[in-house]
């Protein structure tokens, strides 16, 4: 919701923030989507887990590899992020329209600070 105050993770919060200072659009975040889907809706666990290509922004990998991720608005000011953050290690797949950033919660200081 462009413009809006949204509820996000505590612990994404300063990497979030970092990204919108820099003028980095972000469209979702979570720290563990396959808990999120697990307690609220359930039933679509096994839909989500088919989609685990690699090369394409998708769920799948998100919800079986229990990562944090970041999907930004791809190209223009977030591209230093994404090569930064490919370069620390992150999995970064991209989409026409959007970016992903996945990566393992211990790696969220660096990635705020690449930011």
């Amino acid at each position: 919701m462009l413009g809006k105050t949204v509820d996000v993770d505590e612990e994404l919060a300063p990497l979030l923030h970092a990204l919108r200072s820099h003028g980095v659009l972000t469209v979702a975040s979570c720290t563990d989507l396959a808990d999120a889907v697990e307690r609220l809706w359930p039933s679509q666990l096994s839909n989500l887990l088919t989609a685990r290509d690699r090369a394409t922004v998708n769920y799948g990998r998100v919800v079986a590899d229990r990562p944090a991720y970041v999907r930004m608005v791809n190209g223009g000011k977030a591209a230093p992020f994404l090569v930064a953050a490919e370069s620390a290690g992150a999995l970064v797949t991209r989409s026409r329209m959007v970016a992903q950033v996945a990566f393992p919660r211990k790696q969220l200081d660096e990635l705020t600070e690449l930011a």
